[in-house]
């Protein structure tokens, strides 16, 4: 059995803004090891929504996210970018793991 095929069941079942927010960050982070671009697609459109309905979890999320994928594309600059955009949203809603997780990829960029 397809790993990803509950996740993506899920996004397809979501039926409010934050939900599917919430299972296209899933789904990226699920597929940034296998499928990057999938992920990358996923992370885009969960930053653009969680933006738009001002989700502030969902949009650290979908940063971080994008800010991995970036760095699995070779885009070190634009994961940087991404890092230094989450940084601060984790630090100021205290979301230690997420700020544990941009740190981290802020330095797998400076290997």
């Amino acid at each position: 059995m397809d790993r990803h095929k509950p996740l993506e069941e899920k996004l397809k079942a979501a039926q409010t803004p934050i939900e599917r927010t919430d299972a296209l960050n899933t789904v990226s982070k699920q597929q940034s090891e296998g499928d990057t671009k999938r992920a990358l697609e996923c992370a885009s459109e969960a930053f653009d929504l969680a933006t738009r309905i001002q989700y502030e979890t969902g949009t650290l999320d979908a940063l971080l996210n994008l800010a991995w994928c970036s760095h699995c594309h070779s885009d070190y600059l634009k994961s940087i970018e991404y890092v230094t955009r989450a940084l601060p949203l984790a630090r100021r809603d205290e979301h230690a793991r997420q700020e544990a997780d941009a740190i981290n990829i802020l330095g797998n960029n400076h290997e």
